[in-house]
């Protein structure tokens, strides 16, 4: 491959990772917002592992399935994921809004909350594979590469801010979601 293709390359990948990781890190305080706002308060930390949970098992499956992420596939997937954070998000944020808990002791809250759990996970899951595929792809440009996912990151908790009050949550999650789109 040469210069000029492996230059546009990079340039599409890291601002593809900054548009992916800011609209994730979006989702995640967005729906925190959403759960304190829907559940109880104490809920809405549970949002901090779902993040967490999504990197995690991702970069684990990334690196037991080589075969399935081999490098000459990683970036096509990697935009696959970013592309699936979008109508996950909207599944979770539909799920969120439609599946609300009390502080009963019953079964159903049990089985709303292991819902909840899973489907809110989905778009996490999706972005912890699109950043981790990416990163792996780096090679040399690894610190390019992460300084654009760092800086997305710290747009996206920042433009909330503004966009919080004048879309809602719900109408910012679907900005977030087209962002992370765009990412792929």
């Amino acid at each position: 491959m040469d210069d000029m293709m492996d230059a546009a390359r990079l340039r599409l990948c890291s601002w593809g990772i900054a548009l992916t990781s800011g609209a994730s890190l979006m989702l995640s305080l967005l729906f925190t917002r959403m759960f304190s706002v829907t559940m109880f308060y104490h809920f809405a930390f549970l949002l901090v592992s779902l993040a967490m949970l999504g990197i995690a098992v991702s970069g684990v499956v990334i690196y037991l399935l080589p075969r399935v992420f081999a490098p000459e596939r990683r970036l096509l997937l990697a935009g696959v994921f970013a592309v699936a954070i979008a109508p996950l998000a909207l599944l979770a944020m539909r799920v969120t809004v439609h599946s609300p808990l009390t502080l009963d002791l019953q079964s159903q809250n049990l089985i709303r909350l292991l819902k909840l759990y899973a489907v809110t996970s989905l778009p996490f899951l999706a972005s912890g594979f699109a950043i981790s595929l990416v990163i792996a792809s780096a090679g040399k440009h690894i610190g390019r590469v992460y300084a654009f996912d760092l800086l997305g990151a710290a747009a996206g908790c920042v433009v909330i801010i503004p966009l919080t009050p004048r879309l809602s949550a719900p109408g910012a999650v679907v900005a977030a979601a087209a962002l992370a789109a765009l990412g792929g």
